[in-house]
């Protein structure tokens, strides 16, 4: 029986790429690069800060200079990701179901930690989750360390527990840790990447996210 829930946070709990972009494109000027899509940007997500910054950065960019770029882009995100205000539809009154059924819920994010308690306090509330781990304290998705960490917390089997994402580092993160991986279709990844990885179930809103949840068939 499933009693926790482990969710990424962008493109699977909110749409946050708006922010990401803006700050992403404050530090390419800065630096005397070219602003980037967001199209561009989605390819570059998913790996931590450091990396987004590597892989939106041209390739001639010294790499010597990547950690100074790294600390400018941080400085100018924390500027803007409050813009960032709502969750995908249907996602707070998921939760909030999930949570009257006793269910543990929790979020592990390569989102840098210093930013991602005040956004999930933002937007559902001080305490609202169980627990919040961005990046920092373990190795960056998909590496099983901060979602073992959470079962650890949460008192839970591997068996009981699931994580549900946007990715297909997700979906690896699922892997590596011995959970149950539930693509979400909504976010900034195609459904074919999200079954291609080894998806266990997708879901394409959060109401059918909810039946697979209540389901049998994970």
């Amino acid at each position: 029986m499933i009693r926790a829930a482990i969710f990424d946070l962008d493109g699977t709990l909110a749409d946050t790429m708006d922010a990401l972009r803006e700050g992403m494109n404050m530090a390419l000027v800065h630096y005397g690069c070219k602003e980037r899509s967001r199209e561009e940007l989605l390819e570059c997500i998913n790996y931590g800060s450091r990396e987004f910054v590597r892989r939106a950065f041209p390739e001639d960019f010294p790499p010597e200079k990547i950690d100074e770029a790294l600390i400018y882009y941080k400085a100018r995100y924390a500027e803007v990701w409050q813009k960032t205000e709502e969750p995908y539809p249907g996602i707070r009154e998921l939760l909030d179901k999930l949570k009257s059924l006793g269910f543990k819920i929790g979020i592990v994010t390569n989102k840098m930690h210093e930013i991602t308690v005040p956004l999930a306090e933002r937007m559902f509330g001080e305490g609202y989750f169980d627990a919040v781990i961005g990046q920092g304290p373990y190795e960056p998705k998909p590496a099983p360390d901060s979602t073992l960490a959470v079962l650890k917390q949460f008192g839970v089997e591997q068996s009981e527990a699931v994580f549900i994402g946007d990715s297909h580092i997700d979906m690896r993160t699922a892997k590596n840790s011995g959970l149950a991986a539930i693509g979400v279709a909504w976010g900034y990844r195609s459904e074919s990447v999200l079954w291609d990885e080894g998806a266990d179930a997708v879901a394409h809103d959060a109401e059918e996210l909810f039946e697979i949840l209540m389901s049998d068939t994970l």
